[in-house]
């Protein structure tokens, strides 16, 4: 059982410190969904779907990638505010690695609504063809990031959390009933 937790734990450092491992992941799956699709044509569910209900998936696809991104700019904002004695520490010795993620992630969640973009733009028949392949690209890609995000705004939330809690509290202002009138 202990191996098998180093074995997730290194999977997590090498995913952690090479982003560029979404892109070979996002691919491999790309491809096993192609080679599933050739021959389980119900797996295929683009097939199944008119030209424009394709446009519809792909554009609304990308819209919802965006909303990631946003929430990207969100997370980037709460560690930049980030204080605290671990904040610091985090920022001084993993600036570089905290860089590289969150460009990473900024980059890789445009880049997929670029590829569900160019989806839409190059699907023009009655079957999806190589279309779907570009909109799989970028659907996965985005998930991946997704996923990052996820993880990092988790590890910036339980660290600013754990700075925030523990530093010195500071009392509330005493209420005063009158505390809306003006004390000019």
């Amino acid at each position: 059982m202990a191996r098998w937790f180093d074995a997730v734990r290194t999977l997590r450092g090498l995913w952690s410190e090479k982003t560029w491992f979404d892109y070979l992941l996002a691919g491999f799956l790309v491809i096993i969904y192609g080679l599933i699709s050739q021959h389980c044509s119900s797996v295929d569910f683009l097939s199944f779907k008119d030209l424009n209900q394709r446009l519809a998936i792909y554009s609304t696809t990308a819209s919802v990638i965006s909303i990631f991104g946003g929430l990207g700019a969100i997370s980037i904002t709460v560690y930049i505010s980030a204080s605290g004695e671990r904040w610091e520490m985090i920022k001084r010795n993993y600036h570089v690695e905290l860089h590289r993620n969150w460009v990473a992630l900024t980059a890789g969640l445009g880049l997929a609504a670029l590829f569900c973009v160019t989806a839409q733009l190059v699907d023009y028949n009655k079957e999806a063809g190589l279309s779907q392949y570009v909109f799989w690209f970028g659907a996965s890609l985005a998930v991946l990031r997704f996923a990052r995000l996820i993880w990092i705004f988790d590890h910036t939330l339980e660290i600013w959390s754990k700075d925030t809690s523990e530093s010195g509290r500071i009392s509330a202002p005493r209420f005063h009933p009158k505390w809306t009138e003006n004390s000019e």
